[in-house]
């Protein structure tokens, strides 16, 4: 608690900017690669966290490792060159 934000780690960093806006309570969360620059064990317990919030507040997650958090999405796009927007499995 007594670290300034500028020395924290990029995953802290991260940490920290989704509890500040989990504190606000949105109805509406956009996620810009949310799992990376943090270890594993992390990985797995934000994609909890995600699990969880999906059930309270709207995700809108975009992120290149489709695998890890596929299991979230209700539905999915993948970006095609030229910036196709095709449907994609979850």
């Amino acid at each position: 608690m007594d670290t300034p934000l500028e020395q924290l780690s990029d995953g802290y960093k991260r940490r920290v900017a989704l509890a500040a806006q989990l504190a606000r309570q949105p109805s509406l969360l956009l996620l810009d690669e949310p799992l990376a620059g943090v270890d594993w064990p992390t990985r797995a317990s934000l994609a909890s966290l995600l699990g969880e919030l999906k059930k309270d507040c709207t995700l809108l997650v975009i992120s290149h490792d489709l695998q890890e958090l596929s299991p979230l999405a209700d539905k999915m796009w993948r970006m095609h060159p030229g910036g196709q927007l095709l449907p994609s499995t979850p």
